[in-house]
């Protein structure tokens, strides 16, 4: 029985092609350059956003969940527990809110 070695992984050198095409992209940054991450928020505890448009609009699901501060998951996780605003299908598949729902639905939220 012969045994034989495996086959020897190509040697990269620091400065060869795959070292530079992958390392030159991102230079050193300190600390103090980085840009501060915005504030968390907590709960379900709502900033107070500035005069919103008094009509009746259907909003698309990303604005939504930009209102609420929630991500996608949560908000199927509600809609399937009957949680949240009204939402509509259209003809094309995707959810819009009625503005009035979702300030009903917020206006509950702060009740609770």
């Amino acid at each position: 029985m012969v045994r034989t070695t495996p086959p020897a992984k190509p040697q990269v050198k620091q400065g060869g092609p795959r070292w530079s095409a992958v390392h030159s992209i991102v230079a050193p940054v300190s600390p103090s350059q980085l840009p501060k991450p915005p504030p968390r928020s907590h709960g379900m505890s709502r900033q107070k956003t500035p005069a919103r448009k008094t009509s009746n609009e259907l909003l698309p699901l990303t604005a939504v969940l930009l209102e609420l501060q929630i991500t996608r998951a949560t908000w199927y996780r509600w809609r399937n527990r009957g949680i949240g605003p009204i939402a509509h299908r259209l003809p094309n598949g995707r959810l819009r809110v009625w503005r009035s729902d979702l300030d009903a639905f917020l206006d509950e939220m702060e009740v609770a």
